[in-house]
């Protein structure tokens, strides 16, 4: 088995050993399966000061074919001064359809330090996690702001502008994002010292690689990460895919870099919709309903347990929607907080975090599987952890079996071993065949008495 052949799809998952013996000999630690929970928190720490990972040749070949697709598909760049100079690469359907002002509040923004910018005045919203502690800290990477009057660009719709990677100090650049601490203090959910993450491949052999994962500074995201959402963007709007509308991408002058050397980036997007809610929000704003209810004896409302089980099945279906739609496209991580409710219209669901999109029709079957399964994934493991909240449990929400309707032409045995998965256990059932897959250098379709690769091989059959 060899790894030649271009690389897709990006994904975090629970380090397997073999791949650990570096790390590990430089004090690093892997975050264990014990830990509840952590097979779908993406957790890990390599700071922004750290030795860099040796990147394997496939994976550095993806990157470098995901650079140039990026640089295609927007205009030549345009130099912006300031004291974050930056050059923009602009969408050529902008043109003159942009007001000027609009271009010149996005670029003051993009090339003046955070500290500098006024709320109310250059932007209007932070990406505000919502968790006051972490507001506090900073744990946020992008600002937004309404437009005057909305405008139509290609088509859509925009209500205002969204700048991701642009929230960082040039002096504060050691700073480093920490997942883990973030969902220490918001989930209560605890990791060891100096635990890593590895970022996951799937290669056209249908074999998961991996390189160790860089935390990003705080406020700020790599270019590598704005090539590829300036990539997703493009590919989902030539698909037709509901999401927001690729304005420009911004790589950063040289100069500014944290003390690990990497090259930093910026993306700006359209807004097409005026209000928006994630489904994670939703569902939490709902397990609070029924929280408050409980508490104090109150009726709960008719018609709670159908908004529950809507808000759940309309995700389901997105993800769905997105393998099965212009020949498919596979998303990477599609956890609920990726996906939000349009102006309050659960028949329209922006997708969000397109840095791993790729096109599954232009993959061989192996890998198809594959990265299918690690977007399925998600699925199965947020149902699992909805399904131990007593807030649902106490009116016998089924969340599992709401994520097993993705699966329309599996067996139905395929379906009752996926049923029977333990919310304990859940975890580690899922994640296992990809850390073996990355430990054997098998692929994944090799594991195919694993009930969620079966599931995958039966609904979509080789043909």
């Amino acid at each position: 088995m060899t790894d030649e052949g271009p690389t897709r799809r990006k994904v975090r998952l629970i380090i397997p050993k073999s791949a650990l013996q570096d790390a590990q000999n430089r004090g690093f630690h892997a975050v264990g399966p014990e830990m509840p929970g952590v097979h779908s928190l993406q957790p890990g720490v390599l700071n922004t000061q750290g030795q860099l990972p040796r990147v394997p040749e496939y994976i550095q070949r993806h990157m470098a074919e995901m650079e140039a697709q990026a640089r295609e598909m927007y205009e030549k760049p345009v130099e912006v001064k300031g004291e974050r100079p930056v050059l923009a690469h602009r969408n050529q359907e902008v043109g003159e359809n942009l007001p000027r002002e609009v271009l010149t509040q996005m670029d003051r923004i993009v090339t003046t330090d955070f500290r500098k910018l006024e709320k109310g005045r250059d932007y209007d919203r932070t990406g505000s996690i919502g968790i006051e502690e972490l507001d506090k800290k900073g744990f946020f990477r992008s600002v937004s702001f309404d437009l005057r009057e909305p405008v139509t660009l290609g088509g859509r719709t925009i209500y205002g502008i969204r700048l991701k990677g642009v929230t960082f100090n040039g002096d504060e650049l050691d700073r480093e994002f920490d997942l883990l601490e973030a969902h220490r203090i918001g989930g209560g959910i605890g990791a060891p010292a100096g635990a890593i993450r590895l970022d996951y491949y799937v290669n056209r052999e249908g074999v998961v690689v991996s390189t160790v994962h860089v935390n990003e500074p705080l406020g700020g995201e790599y270019l590598e990460e704005t090539f590829g959402e300036a990539r997703g963007y493009k590919l989902c709007m030539q698909r037709g895919e509901e999401v927001d509308f690729p304005l420009c991408w911004y790589e950063y002058d040289s100069s500014i870099r944290p003390p690990n050397g990497l090259r930093l980036g910026a993306m700006a997007a359209g807004l097409t919709s005026k209000t928006r809610v994630r489904v994670g929000t939703m569902l939490g704003d709902l397990a609070v309903e029924e929280d408050n209810a409980n508490r104090t004896g109150g009726k709960l409302r008719e018609g709670w347990k159908d908004d529950v089980e809507s808000v759940f099945l309309a995700y389901v279906n997105r993800v769905k929607k997105l393998h099965d739609g212009g020949g498919g496209l596979c998303h990477g991580s599609p956890h609920p907080g990726q996906f939000q409710f349009a102006d309050g219209r659960k028949d329209r669901v922006i997708m969000s975090d397109l840095r791993d999109i790729d096109p599954l029709d232009e993959m061989t079957y192996p890998q198809r599987v594959g990265c299918m399964a690690i977007d399925i994934k998600p699925i199965l493991v947020y149902a699992l952890r909805y399904d131990s909240f007593e807030f649902f449990r106490r009116h016998r929400v089924n969340f599992l079996d709401l994520a097993l309707t993705y699966f329309q032409r599996a067996d139905r045995s395929t379906i009752q071993e996926l049923r029977g998965i333990a919310p304990r256990d859940g975890g580690r059932v899922i994640d296992d065949v990809f850390n073996l897959s990355s430990e054997n250098r098998r692929p994944l379709t090799f594991y195919a008495r694993n009930p969620l690769i079966k599931a995958v091989m039966q609904e979509y059959p080789e043909v």
